[in-house]
Order: structure tokens, then sequence, then C-alpha cells
């Protein structure tokens, strides 16, 4: 594996740096892309753009406040796409091509490289609508849980 860079420490230059290599590897920094990628644990690796983008491709974006994140395309429009995080139900709407500066190719975990055009990662993809949705039901039911033994406590 290359160098790995901290994606908060290289946000300025980072398209210099893509500019200079084909790929770079980098920390993951955000958890909006759970269980697929995972902060502070994972190191994407990441390269130039050179063909077109597509729905379910994983890119790394300049969000509105020059935030570097990792996100999902779920819908293409010319020029502009619709992105959001896997663990998230918040869409982004109307992002520019020039704000999206590279295509995930791969990431490592523990030691082990995944590339996200394997067949594994295709049945991810194929699993997500029905895992998010279960996903935030248990998130719901752990919550109302919670709120209920507290209830209970105070009896």
């Amino acid at each position: 594996m290359s160098r790995v860079f901290d994606i908060d420490e290289i946000s300025s230059e980072i398209e210099d740096i893509l500019n200079n290599s084909e790929e770079i590897s980098l920390k993951v920094n955000t958890d909006n892309m759970l269980p697929l990628l995972r902060k502070g644990k994972d190191i994407a690796t990441v390269s130039k753009i050179k063909n077109l983008l597509n729905e379910n491709d994983i890119v790394l974006y300049r969000k509105e406040n020059d935030e570097l994140s990792f996100s999902r395309i779920k819908f293409v429009s010319g020029e502009t796409f619709v992105l959001c995080g896997d663990s998230s139900s918040e869409y982004e709407y109307n992002v520019c091509r020039d704000r999206i500066i590279a295509l995930l190719i791969s990431f490592d975990r523990n030691g082990k490289t995944y590339k996200v055009s394997d067949k594994s990662s295709k049945a991810y993809r194929t699993a997500l609508p029905v895992t998010k949705e279960l996903w935030k039901y248990t998130v719901s039911m752990n919550n109302r849980t919670k709120s209920f033994i507290k209830f209970l406590k105070k009896k």
C-alpha cells in the first residue's frame, strides 16, 4: 500500500496530489458510509475519475462547507448528482461534477483489501435498501427499549 493520507490534513491540496498519482490511500474520516466504510478503522483507496460516473459509485466529494466526505451516487442527471451515505437518510441534491474529487476503488480493513467492483460489493449494494430499513427499525426499537427501561426504573 502507498502512503496513507489524513483526509482532513490534505483537504486543500487533494486535487494536486491526485494529479501527481493515479490513486491515493486515505484514512476514512466519517461514518456516513457505515457499514461499508468505518471511520478510524478503514483505509480507502481512491482514483482520479477517468470515466463517466454511475449510480451506486462511491465518490469522495467536497461538501458545501468545504469538508471532504465519501458518499454513494443515487441519481445522475447530466453533470449533477444526488448523493447519500449508506447510513444516512438525507440526500444531497444538485452536487455538481466539479465537487466530486475521486472514485473509491477499494478499502482496507484489518489488513485485507476489498475491491468495490467485486461480487460481494455488488451483493451489498443489492441488499442495502433492505438493510438500511432494518437498521433504522433496530435503532428505533433500541431507543424505545432504553426509554421504557428508564421509565420502569423511576417507578
